[in-house]
């Protein structure tokens, strides 16, 4: 992956689009500043992906349907919760 040059090409487009983001809260007076594009990202995918990539090995575990759609809606709620609270600081 180091050697690649499409690598860089496929995933700069996505911290571009945040760090625009990112600056229109700020320029707005609705984001704080210093919010980094990369780290946003991440706690982005870990809140939306981990359940899901995992949701099998999980449900078999806790003995609970990970993909049921009740249980997903509410980490969807849960996930825009913590986000909005890590935006606001």
């Amino acid at each position: 992956m180091r050697q690649s040059s499409r690598i860089p090409e496929m995933s700069s487009p996505v911290l571009s689009m945040i760090e625009r983001f990112i600056a229109r809260g700020v320029q707005a007076g609705q984001l704080p500043a210093g919010i980094d594009a990369l780290r946003l990202y991440v706690l982005m995918v870990a809140l939306t992906q981990f359940h899901l990539s995992n949701g099998y090995t999980l449900s078999t575990i806790f003995g609970r349907d990970l993909y049921e759609a009740e249980w997903r809606a509410a980490r969807g709620t849960d996930a825009r919760g913590m986000l909005a609270k890590f935006l606001k600081r």
